[in-house]
Parts: structure tokens; sequence; C-alpha cells
């Protein structure tokens, strides 16, 4: 999927899955977004700061997401509900 700051790449809503990737850049501190999709509200916002990435996800009842935390690049299946998810960054020796 491509790589987007203010919203994440989501899918047409066949399956009723989508993937959020987001990618943080230097001098973007935070980030709100909200999408109405068939079946309710998605909402992606993260905070950025200090080597943290700290995300809350919201995904609607009868769908599902993969998504990416930045950082790490770990992958992770999200039933529907509320998540709140963190992911640092730590530089390689």
């Amino acid at each position: 999927p491509p790589r987007s700051t203010l919203f994440p790449y989501t899918t047409l809503f066949r399956s009723k899955h989508f993937y959020l990737n987001p990618y943080p850049i230097n001098g973007l501190e935070w980030v709100r977004c909200q999408y109405e999709c068939p079946a309710g509200q998605i909402v992606s916002k993260w905070t950025h700061s200090n080597r943290k990435f700290e995300w809350t996800v919201v995904v609607p009842q009868n769908t599902s997401a993969t998504v990416t935390l930045p950082f790490s690049r770990q992958l992770q299946e999200l039933q529907p509900g509320e998540f709140h998810l963190v992911d640092e960054f730590r530089q390689s020796l």
C-alpha cells in the first residue's frame, strides 16, 4: 500500500477490511483523521514526539483492519473496537 501522512491507505470496502499505515515525519507532531465508511466511522489519531509514536485506532463493527506500526514495521490485525498502540524508534547498533 502507498504511504500517507495524513490519512491511512484504505481499500475499497468490498471486503470490509482496511489498512492503516501512518508515516510520521519530522515537524508533524499529531494527526487526527476520521472516515465514514458504510460500516461506521474509522478513526486514526496519533502523536509523535521524542522517538515515541502513540496511536489510537477505532475499527467499526463488522470490519477488520491491518495496521502497520511506523518504526518497528510490525503488522497487527485488529477486530472491531478501539485500540491504543505505542511504537518507539530504536536505533540499531
